[in-house]
Parts: C-alpha cells; structure tokens; sequence
C-alpha cells in the first residue's frame, strides 16, 4: 500500500500563520503584563483575566480552525486495486470522470468566508459510489504517484523543444517598483529603529516581527533566469535560494494567481511548473510585471514549452 502523504507545512501554513499572529498577540499581552506587575498597576487582575482569555481563544481557535480544515484534506492511500479515502475503500477500476489537472473550487474554512472561495490547482475523480473527490495538489507531497496511477503511466513527454544559444536572459523587477518592497524595507528599519527604546524581551519581540516580515514578503519576490536549456528561480533578498530545472523535464507551466487570506479579491501573480512525472513546484512572483509575465510566456511558447495561461480565471 503506499499512502499519498499531507504536506503539513503548505496544508496548515495558513492556520501556522494565524497561530503565529495569536502568539504574537498574546506575548505583546504578557510583556504588557509583565510591566505593569513590576510597577504593581492598579489593574493587574484584569490584564491578567484579559491575558488568560486570550490565549484560550487562540488555542480554542486554532483546533477549531484545524478541524475545519481537515474536511478538505482526505487521507488517501492505494495498492494495485484498491484506493482509500478517509478508511473507506473503494475499487480502482471503478474510478471514472478523472481530471487530474486544473483549477477546482476551494472553500474557506473559515465562517467569516463562506461566501468566498478561492480556484486552486488539483485533480478530480468520481468514486464507484458516485461521490465527486477533489485533492489540491499543494496539500499533499506525492500526489503525482497516484497520477502515475490513475494514468496508467507518465505525461507524454514534450516533442518540440526548441534549445537555443543565447545569453541568460532574467524575468525580473525591481523590488522598489513595487508597494511590497517599500513595505517590506519600510517596516523593516522602522521597527528596528525601536529597539533602542525598549528592553530586551521588547527587543526579542521586534526582532521576531522583522525576521517574519522580511522572509515572509521575500518568499513571495522569485524571479527567472531563462538559459539555454535550463530555468531557474531565486528570491529576493534571499540570495541563497536557488532552483533550477531542465527544460526537457518540464511538462507545462502554468500562469495563475492565488489568493491570501482574508481578502480573497487580493491576487499573487504565481508561476507553476509541471514536470513530467506530475510533480509540480509553485512560485509566487508578486514582482514580475505584465511585461515580463507576456515575455516570459513567448519566450518559453518559442522553446515548445507548453504554457496553460489561467490568469483570467475569476478567483473572486
């Protein structure tokens, strides 16, 4: 039996972060606290109710908000004729109405959302039982075996490559073009410039704050250097991260967005490559312009890359 395993850090990176938020929350809570036990404030007894109810609701939340989600993550397992789904076991040559690419709706997990979803990328198929399954592909680590599977082998290979001898060329924009630049360095010296006014559980705090803000907007500042045979992406202001792939194990790459929360009309420009054995890698790319976006697409359509333009879906 092989089971087709949960990428927790991308399947619960959205709850991470809203612990993370809390977290924050309640530390800001407990320094506040902490001060006004030295100065021995004449409210202690209701920060220290407020800071207990706090970190209640965090915890509370947090494991609501887990379960919620586990609605839209099934465990899935399968050997040579049998496919689990959450335990329960159905017959493989019984699966039928199988899409195993495209953009399927998401919904939130969230009550605040329900009216909003979002398009991500995942496979489809129909259980014996007539039940429609849906599995995003950005949950789970190996789902491309049981593409493999249900495909009865691997993506046909790409015919028309077109290798050229030219000069590196790189899809990218200046990070002060963007508002997310200015953000990002903006807090980044403003918080770090109050250091000096505080002491060193203040300082610990700010330092956390920068240190997220600063890989969290990086992450989502990759750009793309297209060589002869080869693609890469870096980050920006990450100078360490690099991944480059063959032209020739690339099935297709795709140009989409997604979507954060809590505003779902707010949309990441985002770059996924397809390789052959399904396997896929995302990319957001909040810097690259619609220039770049249009050269990059023609570059590689020139190359006999195959490119699945989706940026006009409605994410909304």
């Amino acid at each position: 039996m092989r089971k087709i395993q949960i990428d927790k850090s991308r399947a619960f990176a959205r709850l991470l972060f809203t612990f993370f938020v809390l977290v924050l929350f309640d530390f800001g809570g407990l320094y506040l606290l902490k001060n006004a036990y030295q100065e021995k404030h004449e409210k202690l007894n209701l920060l220290l109710f407020l800071a207990i109810l706090g970190i209640s609701l965090s915890i509370y939340s947090v494991f609501y908000l887990i379960k919620k989600h586990l609605r839209q993550i099934p465990f899935i397992s399968f050997d040579s004729s049998l496919i689990w789904i959450n335990k329960v076991s159905h017959r493989l040559d019984g699966i039928s109405d199988i899409q195993l690419s495209g953009k399927f709706k998401y919904e939130k997990v969230s009550r605040s959302a329900n009216e909003t979803s979002a398009f991500r990328e995942g496979m489809k198929f129909k259980t014996p039982d007539g039940k429609m399954v849906v599995l995003f592909d950005e949950f789970y680590k190996n789902l491309s075996d049981l593409k493999i599977k249900l495909n009865n082998g691997s993506m046909e290979l790409n015919q028309n490559l077109n290798f050229r001898n030219k000069s590196k060329e790189v899809y990218r924009s200046s990070q002060f073009k963007k508002t997310r630049g200015y953000l990002l360095w903006g807090l980044t010296i403003y918080l770090l410039t109050m250091t000096k006014n505080v002491d060193v559980y203040g300082q610990s705090l700010i330092i956390l704050i920068v240190t997220s803000i600063f890989f969290y907007h990086s992450n989502l500042m990759n750009f793309f250097i297209l060589s002869n045979k080869t693609i890469s992406i870096k980050k920006e202001n990450i100078f360490w991260f690099k991944n480059t792939f063959e032209l020739e194990d690339i099935y297709e790459i795709v140009l989409d967005f997604y979507t954060t929360p809590p505003d779902h009309r707010k949309k990441i420009k985002q770059v996924r490559i397809v390789l052959n054995n399904f396997e896929q890698k995302t990319y957001p790319a909040s810097l690259l312009t619609n220039r770049n976006w249009q050269d990059l697409e023609k570059e590689l359509l020139d190359r006999g890359i195959k490119v699945r333009d989706e940026r006009n879906i409605d994410y909304t």
